[in-house]
C-alpha cells in the first residue's frame, strides 16, 4: 500500500502525507525525501486528542 505508491496520498500539511489503513482506524503520517519514506507518526483516528 504505502510502499507501492507513496505519491498517491495527498500532502496535508508541511509536506506531510497521511495514509489511512484499510482494516484498522490508523493514519500513517510520513514524508518523502529523495527515494526514502520516513514515517513520522502513526495515530489512531478514533481517539480525541487535546
Amino acid at each position: 500500500m504505502l510502499k507501492d505508491n507513496p505519491l498517491h496520498h495527498q500532502i496535508r500539511y508541511r509536506n506531510i502525507r497521511i495514509a489511512f489503513t484499510p482494516t484498522f482506524p490508523y493514519g500513517i503520517h510520513f514524508i518523502i525525501e529523495n527515494e526514502n519514506i520516513y514515517i513520522l507518526d502513526i495515530l489512531h483516528t478514533k481517539q480525541f486528542f487535546k
